[in-house]
């Protein structure tokens, strides 16, 4: 019954519906893993650390997150189109130059530790220092890991990982909150446990394969550098928010802030994590105005049924808020504005094709133009209107970001990919 329910929606919409919902399933039962570590990690964490407390380990992560970008933060997409097109023996011969990289990131994080005392935050250098060390870790095993099993589409073993990955930071946690609460320590767990883990599974993925020549590795890093360089300006401003905030209101309001996107961030990841299972297919065969079509197509199904999900939460915030946080009623309603947001998440379905057929300049073209709206934005509505003004800026980011992709399938014509 089930099968040939697949099997319709599948001729409906020209998808492998039966891969789709195998994958989709694994990809689902390893985020619920993901959904109770997010409790003990996220919910525990924000109830039991004071304000002050968890406002500034989430502006070190929000720190941390910006600096990624220096450290080709999207070497992974590379990584993966290669994989999944067989060339997987090149992904440890493309860590090791990787880890120079990231070492450019971590001497950012080291230099930031001089200029604490301009802004009175001396007390935040074990911080900056645990990150800087950190960094490299924590970049290339998601890097070399993350890019190996979503190129070959190996989520069974990305399920595996996140549950042993998850069981450690469970455990480490509820450890930190009994023992000793402590935002350097958390930081060590949330950066350095998955770190281990993943590169435990990406070298037992790369068992018996010799590592291929550095002139392999050239072009994917090349790929990857373009990658990176092109979404610079969308990496380093995503984070901006959060360090406007943090200088104009305050480490306490930079919390509420995190709060609210707490739950809605949970729902994206997930999302995020159901979006590579089509990366390896998106990856295969030329582009067409046909296939291009039909992914529209399939994207304006799941708005509609975003919305329908969208609407519940939106209904049932004020009852969660009320039974999770109780300490953070001002964080409701920016909740479910940032629930609202995500109506826009199907369209990183059009994304990922742009980066799975290598279109360079049709990515740097939509990611720049989608930094500077949202810079802009940020810029005129947090000082404004606080909070909410940076949520918006969020929404006019991910609308362009989406518009402006759409524009360019509809109106380009299909590029030959080498």
């Amino acid at each position: 019954m089930i099968s040939d329910f697949l099997t319709r929606i599948g001729r409906r919409f020209g998808i492998d519906a039966h891969y789709l919902a195998k994958n989709g399933f694994i990809v689902t039962s390893g985020h619920a893993v993901s959904i109770l570590r997010g409790l003990v990690t996220g919910y525990l964490v924000a109830r039991m650390f004071p304000r002050e407390l968890y406002g500034q380990y989430q502006l070190i992560l929000s720190i941390m997150g910006a600096v990624s970008a220096f450290g080709l933060s999207d070497l992974s997409k590379a990584v993966s189109r290669a994989a999944a097109k067989g060339n997987v023996a090149v992904a440890p011969t493309v860590a090791k130059y990787h880890v120079l990289f990231c070492l450019l990131g971590s001497g950012m994080l080291l230099a930031g530790i001089a200029v604490l005392p301009y802004f009175g935050r001396e007390e935040l250098w074990p911080l900056l220092l645990a990150g800087a060390v950190l960094f490299p870790l924590s970049q290339v095993s998601t890097v070399f890991f993350g890019g190996l099993a979503i190129g070959q589409g190996k989520f069974k073993l990305g399920f595996w990982a996140n549950m042993v990955w998850s069981v450690l930071m469970i455990a480490f946690t509820g450890a930190m909150l009994y023992l000793h609460p402590s935002a350097l320590l958390m930081l060590v767990g949330v950066k350095g446990i998955p770190a281990v883990v993943y590169f435990f599974f990406a070298f037992y993925m790369m068992r018996g394969i010799k590592p291929a020549p550095k002139e392999e590795a050239k072009p994917i890093l090349k790929y990857g550098f373009s990658l990176t360089l092109m979404n610079l300006p969308l990496s380093l401003s995503w984070y901006l928010d959060s360090l406007l905030i943090s200088a104009l209101f305050g480490v306490n309001q930079l919390a509420v802030f995190s709060i609210a996107l707490l739950i809605p961030e949970q729902l994206k990841v997930w999302i995020g994590e159901l979006l590579p299972i089509t990366f390896s297919r998106q990856a295969r065969g030329a582009d067409t105005m046909e296939r291009r079509k039909k992914l529209m197509k399939q994207v304006g199904f799941l708005i509609c049924v975003f919305a329908v999900g969208i609407a519940l939460y939106i209904a049932l915030a004020p009852y969660i808020f009320h039974f999770l946080f109780p300490t953070y009623p001002d964080a409701i309603l920016l909740s479910q504005v940032a629930a609202a947001i995500l109506i826009t998440v199907p369209g990183g379905l059009l994304t990922q094709y742009l980066e799975a057929q290598a279109m360079v300049r049709a990515l740097t073209m939509t990611r720049w133009i989608a930094a500077a709206v949202f810079v802009i934005s940020l810029l005129t509505l947090v000082p404004t209107l606080g909070l909410m003004g940076a949520l918006i800026a969020r929404g006019l980011l991910r609308l362009s970001y989406i518009l402006c992709t759409v524009y360019y399938l509809v109106r380009h014509p299909p590029e030959t990919v080498k």
